[in-house]
C-alpha cells in the first residue's frame, strides 16, 4: 500500500476523513495491484480507505477477486456481481456499503471526481447522507509525475522491450520485399508477437502506415495490403511491462531511400537533438515547446503538431506531464517522458520517431537505449537466418 502518497496530498487538502478512488491507474498506483486492461473494461474498481487508521477496502468485480488476492493484497476486499441490477448500481452499492461499514464521515471525503459518472455521483449522494467531497484527482496525477527508482526500472525495461519487438519484426520482413509478397498486417502482427516474446505484458495501440497513407496518424489496413518497394513505413504502438507503458514509433524505408525521404528524416532528427539539448529540471514545459517550434520555423521544417510534443509515461499510456505549449509546469527530476516530434515527409507522410527519457539532476537519461534509430532504417537485401 502506497501510503506516502496520502501524506503528500493531504498537505494540500482540508481535513479529510477518508478516500474513494476510482480511476484505474490511480487504484493500481496506490495498491500495487494490476488489473487486465482496466481502462477499456466495463468493470469498475475502487479503493476506499482511511489512511491514518491503515484501513483500506479494495472493491472489485467478482471475476477479478482472485486477481487481487494473487498479487498479495493484504487488506480487505469486497466483490460485487454485475448481475445485481445494472453494473454501475452493483458497483455503487459496494462502495456505499464499504463507506458505511468503515464509518467514514461523508462530509469530509476526498475522491477523484473526473473518474466518476454523473449517475454514479447521484447514486452516492442519494444514499450517503450529507455527502461532501474534495477533488484529489489533480493531486494524485501530480504525485505520480515523479517516479520511484523501481518505476523507472520498469519504464526502462518497457522501452527496451518495445524496440526489441520492432527488431524481431524486421527480422521477418527483411529479405522478403523483393522476392515475395509480405502484407502490412503481417508486419504489424510480428511486432506484437515479438514484443510479447521479449516480455511485454500487454499491447495497446497498434498502427502501420505506408507511403501517402502515412499522412494520417491512424491508418486502416486491408488484409492484403502489401509491403511495397520505395516507400516510407511508420509503425506506432504502445506496450506495457508490469503495468508500465511505453509509446514507440519508428520509421523505415523499403529499398534504397531517396534524397527527399532521407532529408525529411534528418530534419526530424535535428529537432529531436535540439530538444535533448534543452531537457533538464527547471525549464518550463511551455517554453520548451515554444523553443522547439521556433527552431522548426527557423529551419523551415513543417511540424504536424505545433502545440504538443509528448507526454509522461507510467501506469497509463499517456499521463502528466503533457508536453504542450500552454503547460506552465516545469520539468522535474524523476519525471519520465516520451518525446513525440512529428514533422512532414514525402507525400505529406508524418515522420515520427519517439524517444523516452528520465529527467535527471543534470539533464536527462535516455531509456529507449536498446538501439539507436538516428538514421532512416533501410529494409532490403536478404538474411541467412531468422
Amino acid at each position: 500500500m502506497n501510503q506516502n502518497v496520502f501524506l503528500n496530498i493531504e498537505k494540500k487538502l482540508q481535513h479529510v476523513s477518508g478516500y474513494i478512488i476510482k480511476q484505474p491507474s490511480h487504484v493500481s498506483y496506490l495498491t500495487n495491484v494490476l488489473f487486465p486492461y482496466p481502462e477499456n473494461s466495463p468493470y469498475s474498481t475502487a479503493l476506499v480507505g482511511i489512511p491514518e487508521k491503515n484501513e483500506f477496502v479494495l472493491i472489485v468485480p467478482v471475476d477479478w477477486l482472485d486477481v487481487a488476492k494473487d498479487q498479495k493484497w493484504n487488506h480487505s476486499i469486497v466483490s460485487y456481481n454485475l448481475n445485481q441490477g445494472s453494473p454501475d448500481q452493483a458497483f455503487c452499492d459496494a462502495v456505499i456499503k464499504s463507506v458505511t461499514d468503515m464509518k467514514i464521515d461523508t462530509e469530509n471525503l476526498a475522491l477523484d471526481f473526473p473518474a466518476w459518472t454523473v449517475n454514479e455521483i447521484k447514486q452516492l449522494s442519494a444514499k450517503l447522507n450529507h455527502l461532501k467531497w474534495q477533488d484529489c484527482d489533480e493531486l494524485l496525477w501530480r504525485n505520480r509525475m515523479i517516479k520511484s527508482e523501481q518505476e523507472i526500472r520498469f519504464l526502462h525495461q518497457s522501452a527496451q522491450i518495445a524496440d526489441r519487438g520492432m527488431i524481431g519484426a524486421l527480422n521477418h520482413v527483411e529479405g522478403t520485399t523483393m522476392s515475395s509478397y509480405y502484407t502490412l498486417s503481417e508486419f504489424l502482427e510480428r511486432v506484437r508477437v515479438h514484443a510479447i516474446e521479449f516480455g511485454t505484458c500487454g499491447i495497446g495501440h497498434l498502427n502501420i502506415s505506408q507511403g501517402a497513407e502515412g499522412k494520417a496518424e491512424i491508418t486502416p489496413i486491408q488484409d492484403f495490403s502489401f509491403v511495397n518497394q520505395d516507400n516510407l513505413i511508420r509503425i506506432d504502438y504502445t506496450s506495457e511491462y508490469l503495468g508500465y507503458w511505453n509509446a514507440c514509433s519508428r520509421m523505415f524505408y523499403i529499398g534504397k531511400p531517396d534524397k527527399e525521404s532521407e532529408d525529411a528524416f534528418e530534419a526530424n532528427q535535428s529537432l529531436i537533438i535540439y530538444a535533448q539539448s534543452l531537457l533538464k529540471p527547471g525549464i518550463v514545459i511551455g517554453d520548451f515547446c515554444k523553443l522547439i517550434k521556433e527552431k522548426a520555423d527557423s529551419s523551415r521544417i513543417s511540424l504536424y503538431d505545433e502545440t504538443c510534443f509528448g507526454h509522461g509515461l507510467g501506469l497509463s499510456e499517456a499521463e502528466w506531464p503533457f508536453i504542450t505549449i500552454d503547460n506552465p509546469d516545469s520539468f522535474e527530476k524523476g519525471m519520465v517522458i516520451v518525446l513525440k516530434i512529428k514533422t512532414y515527409g514525402p507525400q505529406g507522410a508524418i515522420i515520427h520517431s519517439t524517444e523516452t527519457y528520465e529527467i535527471t539532476n543534470r539533464g536527462y537519461r535516455k531509456l529507449s537505449d536498446f538501439k539507436e534509430w538516428n538514421h532512416l532504417y533501410r529494409i532490403d537485401g536478404c538474411r541467412s537466418n531468422h
